[in-house]
């Protein structure tokens, strides 16, 4: 009788970067690969190499990135407005004629933050050129106002 013996290699997969089903990505070392780390994977996760890992990983970070330069910066708008009423001593003085102004930026009251801001410009409370900048710090910072 002969016996014929098959050997049946299989190789263990060696990739640190795995992609799961619902494209998030997910990195193991060869240790946690050789412990059975890919049981703790979502279900349907497969290997990817180094250069797809890259690819995903640097288009979240442009991602990231453009999501940060959209979100509100409210403390460099205070600060814009400090340098707009030329120091804090002068921007107090506005904070007297509108005592609402600066509590409606901390609580992010942008409605009103508005209002004030174009009636300060309506009534001359403000010079054209405080405006311009204070229009031109909103859009900078993030700042959901719209000034005409």
């Amino acid at each position: 009788m002969r016996y014929i013996l098959l050997f049946i290699l299989s190789f263990p997969v060696y990739a640190d970067y795995f992609q799961a089903p619902d494209q998030s990505l997910h990195y193991l070392s060869t240790q946690d690969i050789e412990n059975g780390g890919e049981k703790l994977l979502p279900s349907g996760s497969v290997p990817i190499t180094d250069n797809q890992a890259n690819t995903i990983i640097s288009a979240q970070q442009a991602a990231a990135a453009a999501l940060a330069a959209k979100q509100l910066n409210k403390a460099g708008f205070v600060q814009a407005l400090t340098t707009a009423f030329g120091g804090i001593v002068a921007a107090n003085t506005y904070a007297r004629t509108y005592p609402l102004f600066m509590p409606a930026v901390e609580s992010l009251d942008w409605v009103n933050v508005q209002a004030l801001i174009i009636d300060a410009s309506n009534t001359g409370a403000i010079t054209p050129t405080q405006y311009a900048a204070i229009k031109a710090a909103a859009a900078a910072n993030n700042v959901p106002i719209t000034l005409p």
